[in-house]
């Protein structure tokens, strides 16, 4: 927009110099504002800082996570055994609820037969 201003004030034929400066000052401080947001947003944010200090006290390399290339059937082997642990998982947990249930149950019963 700035840019298409310069153009007017260039082209018409008495120039208003008074929109060049303006105009300019856009052009000029528009990208600077974007550099001084990634910059904070790179090196001056807290949650940049606890990161950058947290790394240097490990003095260790985080750790990276290969993934081993494997068969469809492995891996379909492997989807179903945690499946069935986290399905057993979830069963007891019903399991357990419904006897608490029914431990409640008998006691509002006991209590209201006294």
């Amino acid at each position: 927009m700035s840019g298409l201003v310069l153009w007017y004030a260039s082209t018409i034929p008495s120039p208003a110099w008074y929109l060049v400066p303006g105009c300019v000052s856009v052009l000029v401080m528009f990208p600077l504002g974007v550099l001084v947001q990634l910059a904070y947003f790179r090196y001056w944010h807290p949650n940049v800082a606890q990161r950058r200090w947290r790394h240097i006290d490990e003095c260790e390399p985080p750790l990276t996570t290969w993934l081993q290339p494997e068969k469809w059937s492995e891996f379909r082997g492997k989807v179903e055994k945690v499946n069935k642990v986290y399905n057993d998982r979830i069963k007891q947990q019903k399991l357990v609820q419904r006897v608490h249930e029914r431990k409640n149950q008998h006691y509002a019963s006991l209590m209201a037969a006294n």
